[in-house]
């Protein structure tokens, strides 16, 4: 009797360690989930954390300011994009293009230091930014392109082909009461193209 429950405890404490190195293998081969949207890590020096630009489609707009590099997000002071406006649009040897100009709202913002500016990721389809056909010429998101501007500049490593979804910043007066952020984008990237374009291809 005494062998057979040595044994069968052998077999118990064998299928349990088996059982773990079962899981740890899943564990480590499991994909793990993408960021998804920007993140907030509190530093020592700065009350509201440290702004991390992720790739991706949540929406939202902070002021910051650069801190040794890194944009910081400036406690109390709040922002969001109230609409999108592109009604403006026309065809130049064959492509379209489009005056795109954002609005938004925001609150508790120091308009005197220089130094801070809104940084945002948008889609901008989802706040009235639906260009109009021009003739025969349709709008198209797929092959789009942001063009160079001084009110609008993608963040770093943005993508063309992330639109309509934009990450950008801009300069802090155009979330003045009645100010926009203006710049322009075509249709077809891959087609000449008068302009610069500003978002990577």
């Amino acid at each position: 009797m005494s062998q057979h429950r040595r044994r069968g405890r052998a077999i118990h404490s064998a299928a349990i360690a088996a059982a773990v190195v079962l899981m740890g293998l899943l564990l480590t081969t499991m994909p793990r989930p993408e960021l998804t949207m920007a993140s907030f890590t509190d530093t020592a020096t700065v009350t509201s954390g440290t702004f991390s630009m992720a790739q991706g489609q949540t929406e939202y707009c902070k002021v910051v300011k650069d801190v040794n590099g890194i944009p910081v997000e400036q406690a109390g002071m709040t922002c969001s994009v109230k609409n999108v406006d592109c009604s403006n649009s026309w065809v130049t040897n064959g492509n379209m293009y489009v005056n795109a100009y954002i609005y938004f709202t925001s609150s508790n913002i120091n308009m005197s230091d220089a130094s801070l500016y809104p940084l945002f990721g948008v889609n901008l389809a989802n706040h009235g930014c639906a260009p109009p056909a021009s003739g025969a010429t349709a709008w198209s998101w797929t092959k789009a392109a942001t063009l160079a501007s001084g009110q609008v500049t993608p963040i770093a490593g943005y993508q063309c082909a992330s639109l309509p979804f934009l990450q950008a910043r801009s300069p802090l007066w155009v979330l003045n009461s009645g100010s926009n952020a203006y710049f322009q984008m075509v249709s077809d990237r891959t087609a000449p193209v008068s302009g610069t374009i500003s978002c990577g291809v």
